[in-house]
């Protein structure tokens, strides 16, 4: 765990700046090939998360940035393609949703002067996974589920529109619809992409982690669930 500048956490969002002292590091993104992010959580919800921010190139630590809520934020993610930072969140009735902010709003932002959380520009409540542990973007879609220690998971895909948000006409009772999803298995931590393959990795206490690599087959799965096929 390590220590970092935070806002101390209070249920109205009131609370002064101050050193929390057990963030744990949770998710990674790279900006534009410019900066590097990283989110963390404080361990004894004491403190609101953050995400610092680094540089890219010399790994140089820019500064923090933080966050109006407590959550894990496992799940992190950047649209390279709509210039948009994605991060996972629970809302007030504590169901899974994702919130974004542009790298200009992560530039501009000083926790020194601000002294309060950045805003952030959308978010979006998710019907399913109830809680959002990993999430990445690939080909207009966030990718999204849920790690389990013990069962298989669920991944959800959500198709996002010409802006890179979440479609209108994919909303029910204001939570946003899934377009697919594919059973997973237990105990994933995160999920990329690469040009023809799908990456799953796999980690939980102190058994030997794996990273489970699967040609990637979603473009003509139907809809059909069980549909990871192991490349190698």
């Amino acid at each position: 765990m390590i220590q970092s500048a935070a806002i101390k956490y209070t249920p109205p969002g009131q609370g002064q700046p101050g050193i929390a002292y057990d963030m744990d590091p949770q998710g990674l993104a790279i900006i534009d090939h410019k900066y590097l992010i990283i989110s963390a959580y404080s361990k004894s919800k004491t403190f609101d998360s953050v995400l610092w921010v680094l540089d890219f190139k010399t790994g140089r630590f820019v500064k923090p940035i933080a966050l109006n809520n407590i959550d894990h934020v496992g799940g992190i993610t950047y649209d390279e393609d709509h210039k948009r930072l994605w991060v996972a969140t629970i809302n007030q009735e504590q169901r899974a949703q994702v919130q974004s902010v542009t790298p200009k709003e992560i530039e501009k932002y000083n926790f020194k002067k601000q002294k309060k959380p950045i805003k952030f520009e959308h978010g979006t409540n998710l019907s399913a996974p109830l809680r959002t542990s990993y999430m990445t973007y690939h080909k207009n879609k966030l990718y999204i589920s849920y790690f389990d220690k013990v069962r298989g998971g669920q991944l959800f895909a959500y198709k996002l529109n010409k802006k890179g948000l979440f479609k209108k006409d994919k909303m029910q009772d204001g939570l946003a619809l899934p377009s697919e999803n594919w059973s997973t298995y237990s105990q994933i931590q995160g999920i990329s992409f690469d040009k023809n393959n799908i990456l799953l990795s796999t980690s939980y206490g102190d058994f030997n982690s794996q990273l489970l690599i699967f040609k990637n087959k979603f473009v003509n799965c139907n809809n059909k669930l069980n549909t990871f096929n192991q490349a190698a």
